[in-house]
């Protein structure tokens, strides 16, 4: 897998955005240290992952969402789906999930 020529921007959908904040709620109202909170590490690190390979993650199947997907897993059990807009040099995080969820990824 080749690294990107261009620089490509991640960014995280507010949806998403939702689904970690309310992962961060949860661990800090079990563990209570923010500063130990090893989602908010493994997503900073599969940002840097995406912006050298967009194209990094399984693709996902295709009746789960109306685009192309890509599924990351994170070491913590999580995972980032994310959607590539190469026109745009732009990697979307769509949803984040953990897998411990008795449902499916919420869209």
């Amino acid at each position: 897998m080749q690294p990107a020529d261009e620089p490509i921007t991640v960014v995280i959908a507010p949806s998403a955005q939702q689904m970690i904040d309310e992962a961060v709620e949860h661990w800090s109202s079990v563990h209570g240290d923010l500063d130990d909170n090893p989602l908010i590490d493994q997503i900073q690190r599969a940002g840097c992952l995406l912006q050298a390979h967009p194209q990094l993650g399984l693709l996902v199947r295709r009746g789960l969402f109306r685009y192309e997907t890509r599924s990351l897993p994170l070491a913590s059990g999580w995972r980032l789906y994310e959607r590539v807009h190469a026109q745009r040099r732009l990697v979307e995080v769509v949803v984040v999930w953990s897998g411990r969820r008795a449902t499916g990824p919420r869209r």
